[in-house]
C-alpha cells in the first residue's frame, strides 16, 4: 500500500499506553490459551484482548460447553498475564449473574437454545486509564450487564444490570435480541471533547431470522461518568438491500477525534463497511464498504499502533473469499482462513495487507498492544473447516515481523473475481465524476485507482485550478467545485465570466487545499455509493471481438488480492490512455504535422514570445509586463555547454540534445511534467530536504539564467523562479517557470552522452527528462523511477535557490519562509503523491478534435460539453538552437477570440471496428494543439460525466457506446445541468 509500511529497521521504539520501550524479536510466537476439550469445554469462541494502565495483558473468551453453539451452555473465562503476553495465569471464571436466568423467547420459538443451559455472551472489556478495567456482558442476547475490576482483572464487583440502556433503541428498532461487541471496546483520548467516554459497539436484532440473530443492526452504547451509567446512541448501520446484516463490531478513534466502526455483515459485495462519528454515537456518516477490507462475513480486530513517527491502524481478519468446495454465493460466508493482520498509515482510508499470521484455518480475532510494544493478536484456528476454530492463540510479534522484516511470506492466493455494470478505470478527477454519475444512474460501479488517493491533479497538488471561462462548466464538475469552495464558507459566481483577481468568489476555485479536494471527492464517491478499488494497476485485459470481457488488476505490489473485472462497460479516465492502449485502439504520442490538419500550433514550434533575448522590460508588482507574460517565463540566450562557447566540453545538464527540426513538422514529444507543490509559511512547515547525492552543479544552467536576469536589470525574487498563489491556512500553490518544476525532455540517446573530462569541476549524471517521454509507454515500476527522478530535480532546485550563494539574497530568503506543509501528503511527507501528467497518449478515433475545433471554425454536432481555455502547451523540449538554450514547442495563447467551444461524443469513443464498450475522456481523440486547450481539469469531469453517462444508456438499451442515440443522451446531460452550448448569457 505505502512504501512506508515496508521498511525494515533494525529495531523501533514504540510508544503504548505512555511507555517508551524497545523491541528487537524478529519473529512471532504462538501459544494456544484455550483448547477445544480441556477445562470440561467442548469449544472456546469469541477472543479478545485488553491491555490495562499496569501494562497487565487480559485474555477473555466464551467457553461453551457442548457442541459450541451461540445459544450453547457458556462461562466466560479470562487469562491474565504480567510479562506482554509471555506466560499467563490459570483460567478463571469471571460472570456470575444471581436470580432469575429466563431463557430468550425467540430462540426457544426457533429451538435454538437448550432451556436448560445457561447463555453468558459476548463479553466486552474496556482498560480505563485510570486504572479501572470496565465489562459488559449479556445474557440469553436479551439482558446486559456491567461489572468492574480495580485489580487488573483478579477481581470483579457485582454486576449490574443496564438492559434499559437498549429500550431507547425501540424507537427505531423493535429488537428482541442484542449482543455487545464482542472484542475490546474503546476509552476516548484526553484530546477528544468528550475525553474518557466509554465506547462499546452493539448489535441489535428482532430474532426472527437464522439463529434468531437476523435481520441485525448496529449501533453504540456510551458511558461519560466511568461506567455508572449508559446512555444508547443512534443506529449506525440499518438493515437494509445493501447493507445487509450488520452486527459484529469494532471500534477505534481516529486522529481527528473521528470514531470509526468497522462492522461485519452479510452484503452481496462482500466487503467491510466503515461508518465514523464525531462524538461515538451520534451523526453517523452514511454507510459504505472498504474495498481493500474482505469479508468473509467473521469478526475481527482493530487498534491503533505507535511507533517512531508514524500512527498505524491495524486491523486482523481472515483474508480469503474464497470456499474450498468451490460454491461461492453472494451474501453467504466464505471459508474462515488466512488469519491476517492489515495495516493503514492513512487513518483508515486504505489498507493493506502487512502479514499473514495464520494460513490455514482460522476465525475470529482481536488485536491490541502490550506496554513494552509487543503487538498481540489472539485468534481462533484449526486443523479442519471451523466457524470458531479448535483452540484460541496468542500470537505475538513486533513491527519488524509486521511490516516485512522476517521470513514468512503472504500466502499466494487466486485472483478475486468481481463483476460490475461499470468499470471506471482511473480514480482521477474525471474518474471520480464518472463513477458517481454512473451509480447516480443506478448502475453498479467499481472505480478503479492504480495509486492510493482519488482526484488525480486536482487533489495532488493542482490547487490554482485552470477553469477557463466558469459559465462554460456545469453539471458535476460545478458541483464539486461548489462543494469544495463551501468549506471554506464562500459562493462561486457561475454566471460571471472569469476575472483574475478575487480568487473563488469570481469562480476561479483558487483557493483548494489539496486535502480538502480529496476529501470531497472521497465524499462524493461515499454518498453515491461507489465501490472504490485503490492499488489496482492494470496487468490483462481480455477481449472478445470488440468488447473488454474483463481486466485483470495486480495489486501484490499493496500485499492485497489480485482481482479480475467484469464489467460491461469501461471507461478509462486516466492521464496515460492505459485501458485504450491495452484494449488495442489507436492511439498517438505524436505531435501531428501542421498540415496533417490544417493547424497553426501543432508539430515543431517556436513561439516569437520565448525567444531568447537578451532585453526584457520590467515587470509591475504583479510580476508581469505590459502584455501580460510573466517574469517566470523569460528566455535568455544562454550557453548551453559546460565550458562556455566550447562545444566539445558537452551539454549542461537540464539541456537535451537533438536537432532543432523546421516549424510545422510532425515530432516526437509530449509537454513537460512536473509536481504542483502546496507550500506552507507555517510555523509546523517541514523542511525540504535536498535529494540524496544533491549536487549544485546540476543547476548550473539556473545559475546562467540567473546571470542574464541580473545583466537585464531585474530585481528578483522568487517569483522568476515560480509563479505562487496564496491558499487557506498559509499555503501557497506553486507553478512552474522557465527554470521551475517542469521538467521537459527528449528521445533517449542510443549512447552515453558528452563527458567533459577537462573541466575542473566532476559535472554530475545528466538529467534530461527523458522520463516525461517515456512516462505514457511505460509499466508501473518504471513510472515511480521516473517520478522519483523528476521528484529529485525538484528538491534539489528548491535547496539550491534556498541555499546557494550565487542566488541572490532576495530569493534565498523568499525561498527560505516555505516548507512542506504538515497535514497534507502525508503517506509522502507533504510532497504531492501525483504527478502533473499534462498530455499521455491520445485516441485516434473517427472525428478528431483539432485548432478547428477550439478556434471555432469547425462546431462539433454533438456536444457533450464546453471547453474554453486557451492552447496552453508546457515545453516539450530544451535544446541548443542557433548556438542557445531555446524553449521548443511552448504555445501559450488564446484561440483567435473564439468562447467556448463543444467537444464531440465522437471524440470519446473509440472505432466501432477497434471497441464498442469503452469511453476514454482525458486521452480523447484530438489532436496535440487541440488536447492543449481540452486537457484542464474542470473539462476532464465534463466528459467524463457524459462518458459515464453513455455507458448507463448502453447498458439500458443493450447497444455499443456508437450506436447511443444523442437526443436520448443530450436529454439526459441537460437534465443533469451539463452546459452544451455557449450563450455568453
Amino acid at each position: 500500500m505505502k512504501l512506508s509500511l515496508r521498511i525494515s529497521v533494525a529495531c523501533l521504539t514504540l510508544l503504548a499506553h505512555g511507555l517508551v520501550s524497545t523491541v528487537v524479536a524478529q519473529q512471532i510466537q504462538k501459544s494456544d490459551l484455550f483448547v477445544a476439550g480441556e477445562g470440561g469445554y467442548g469449544r472456546y469462541h469469541i477472543p479478545g484482548i485488553a491491555v490495562t494502565a499496569r501494562g497487565t495483558v487480559l485474555a477473555w473468551c466464551e467457553a461453551r460447553r457442548n457442541a459450541g453453539s451461540d445459544w450453547d451452555d457458556i462461562d466466560i473465562l479470562l487469562r491474565r498475564s504480567t510479562d506482554s503476553g509471555v506466560t499467563w495465569s490459570p483460567a478463571q471464571r469471571i460472570v456470575e449473574v444471581s436470580g432469575d436466568k429466563q431463557k430468550n423467547p425467540f430462540a426457544l420459538k426457533l429451538k435454538s437454545t437448550d432451556p436448560t443451559t445457561v447463555t453468558y455472551n459476548n463479553p466486552v472489556l474496556i482498560a480505563d486509564r485510570d486504572g479501572t478495567v470496565h465489562m459488559l456482558f449479556c445474557l440469553e442476547y436479551m439482558r446486559c450487564f456491567y461489572q468492574r475490576s480495580v485489580d487488573d482483572g483478579l477481581t470483579w464487583s457485582r454486576p449490574v444490570e443496564i438492559t434499559q440502556t437498549f429500550e431507547t433503541f425501540r424507537d427505531t428498532y423493535d429488537w428482541k435480541v442484542l449482543a455487545t461487541g464482542p472484542n475490546h471496546g474503546i476509552q476516548l483520548t484526553t484530546s477528544h471533547k468528550h475525553a474518557g467516554r466509554l465506547i462499546v459497539p452493539v448489535w441489535l436484532s428482532t430474532g426472527t431470522g437464522g439463529n434468531a440473530h437476523r435481520p441485525s443492526v448496529t449501533a453504540t452504547i456510551y458511558s461519560d461518568d466511568g461506567g455508572k451509567t449508559w446512555q444508547a446512541g443512534d443506529v449506525a448501520v440499518p438493515c437494509t438491500e445493501e447493507f445487509i446484516n450488520p452486527n459484529e463490531t469494532v471500534a477505534i478513534e481516529l486522529a481527528d477525534d473521528r470514531v470509526l466502526l468497522n462492522v461485519r455483515n452479510e452484503s452481496l459485495a462482500h466487503r467491510r463497511i466503515l461508518v465514523s462519528s464525531r462524538d461515538g454515537a451520534t451523526g453517523w456518516t452514511v454507510p459504505a464498504f472498504h474495498p481493500d477490507l474482505l469479508e468473509p462475513i467473521c469478526m475481527g480486530g482493530t487498534v491503533r499502533y505507535r511507533h517512531a513517527d508514524k500512527n498505524l491502524l491495524l486491523f486482523s481478519h481472515p483474508e480469503n473469499l474464497s470456499r474450498a468446495d468451490g460454491k461461492e454465493v453472494a451474501g453467504r460466508s466464505r471459508d474462515r482462513r488466512n488469519l491476517s493482520v492489515l495495516v493503514s498509515s492513512d487513518e483508515g482510508k486504505s489498507w493493506s495487507v502487512a502479514r499473514s499470521i495464520e494460513a490455514g484455518w482460522s476465525a475470529y480475532s482481536d488485536i491490541n498492544v502490550a506496554s513494552d510494544g509487543t503487538i498481540l493478536c489472539f485468534y481462533g484456528r484449526g486443523e479442519k473447516s471451523s466457524f470458531s476454530g479448535d483452540r484460541l492463540t496468542m500470537a505475538r510479534f513486533d513491527a519488524q515481523w509486521l511490516l516485512g522484516a522476517g521470513d514468512e511470506p503472504v500466502p499466494e492466493s487466486e485472483p478475486e473475481r468481481m463483476e460490475t455494470d461499470i468499470c471506471v478505470f482511473g480514480g482521477t478527477s474525471g474518474g471520480v465524476i464518472a463513477a458517481v454519475q454512473a451509480a447516480r444512474m443506478g448502475k453498479r460501479v467499481v472505480l478503479v485507482e492504480p495509486g492510493g488517493h482519488l482526484g488525480g491533479m486536482t487533489s495532488g497538488g493542482l490547487s490554482a485550478v485552470d477553469i477557463g471561462d466558469p459559465r462554460s462548466v456545469g453539471g458535476l464538475a460545478r458541483e464539486y467545485f461548489t462543494r469544495l469552495v463551501s468549506h471554506y464558507g464562500k459562493q462561486l459566481q457561475w454566471d460571471q465570466p472569469f476575472r483574475s483577481k478575487g480568487g473563488p468568489a469570481t469562480g476561479g476555485a483558487y483557493s483548494i487545499e489539496p486535502n480538502v479536494a480529496e476529501q470531497v471527492f472521497n465524499e462524493m464517491a461515499s454518498e453515491a455509493g461507489v465501490l472504490v478499488l485503490l492499488h489496482g494497476r492494470l496487468a490483462a485485459v481480455e477481449l472478445n471481438k470488440q468488447r473488454i470481457e474483463s481486466i485483470g488488476l495486480s495489486r501484490a505490489h499493496a500485499k492485497l488480492s489480485d482481482i479480475t473485472l467484469r464489467a460491461r462497460v469501461y471507461v478509462d479516465t486516466t492521464y496515460e490512455g492505459d485501458l485504450m492502449a491495452a484494449a488495442g485502439v489507436d492511439y498517438t504520442l505524436t505531435r501531428e504535422a501542421n498540415a496533417t490538419y490544417g493547424e497553426q500550433y501543432n508539430g515543431i514550434h517556436y513561439a516569437e514570445k520565448y525567444r531568447p533575448r537578451s532585453k526584457h522590460l520590467m515587470p509591475g508588482s504583479n510580476g508581469r509586463v505590459k502584455g501580460g507574460q510573466g517574469v517566470w517565463d523569460r528566455d535568455f540566450p544562454l550557453d548551453p555547454y559546460v565550458r562556455r562557447g566550447d562545444l566539445t566540453s558537452g551539454l549542461l545538464p537540464l539541456v537535451s540534445e537533438g536537432a532543432p527540426g523546421s516549424p510545422g513538422e510532425a515530432a516526437p514529444g509530449n509537454m513537460a511534467y512536473c509536481f504542483r507543490l502546496c507550500l506552507s509559511t507555517a510555523e509546523d512547515r517541514k523542511p525540504i530536504e535536498p535529494p540524496a547525492g544533491y549536487d549544485p552543479n546540476q543547476y548550473e544552467l539556473v545559475v546562467r539564467f540567473i546571470e542574464a536576469c541580473l545583466a537585464n536589470g531585474d530585481h528578483m525574487d522568487l517569483r522568476w523562479f515560480s509563479k505562487h498563489d496564496p491558499l487557506p491556512n498559509q499555503k501557497w500553490d506553486f507553478n512552474t517557470a522557465t527554470f521551475g518544476g517542469n521538467l521537459p525532455g527528449g528521445p533517449r540517446p542510443e549512447v552515453a552522452h558528452h563527458s567533459a573530462p577537462s573541466v575542473s569541476v566532476p559535472w554530475p549524471q545528466r538529467v534530461d527528462g527523458f522520463g516525461c517521454w517515456e512516462w505514457p509507454e511505460a509499466g508501473y515500476e518504471r513510472r515511480a523511477d521516473i517520478l522519483k527522478e523528476i521528484e529529485n530535480y525538484h528538491r534539489g532546485l528548491l535547496h539550491f535557490l534556498a541555499t546557494d550563494s550565487r542566488v541572490p539574497e532576495t530569493v534565498r530568503k523568499d525561498m527560505q519562509r516555505f516548507g512542506l506543509p504538515a497535514d497534507e501528503f502525508p503517506d509522502t511527507d507533504g510532497w504531492p503523491h501525483q504527478l502533473y501528467i499534462r498530455e499521455g497518449r491520445r485516441m485516434v478515433s473517427d472525428l478528431v478534435m483539432t485548432e478547428h475545433h477550439t478556434f471555432g471554425r469547425t462546431v462539433a454536432k454533438h456536444s457533450i460539453g464546453l471547453g474554453s481555455y486557451g492552447t496552453d502547451v508546457h515545453e516539450i523540449r530544451r535544446i541548443v538552437k542557433d548556438g542557445v538554450v531555446t524553449r521548443e514547442g511552448k504555445v501559450a495563447g488564446g484561440r483567435g477570440g473564439f468562447g467556448p467551444y463543444r467537444i464531440a461524443f465522437e471524440a470519446i469513443i473509440p472505432k466501432a471496428s477497434q471497441c464498442e464498450n469503452l469511453l476514454v475522456t482525458f486521452a480523447l481523440s484530438a489532436s496535440h494543439s487541440a488536447f492543449a486547450s481540452i486537457r484542464m481539469e474542470p473539462v476532464f469531469m465534463i466528459t467524463s460525466q457524459s462518458a459515464a453517462t453513455a455507458a448507463a444508456l448502453a447498458i439500458d438499451h443493450n447497444i455499443a457506446v456508437q450506436n447511443i442515440d444523442y437526443q436520448k443522451l443530450r436529454q439526459r446531460l441537460l437534465m443533469d445541468r451539463q452546459v452544451l452550448e455557449w450563450s455568453p448569457n
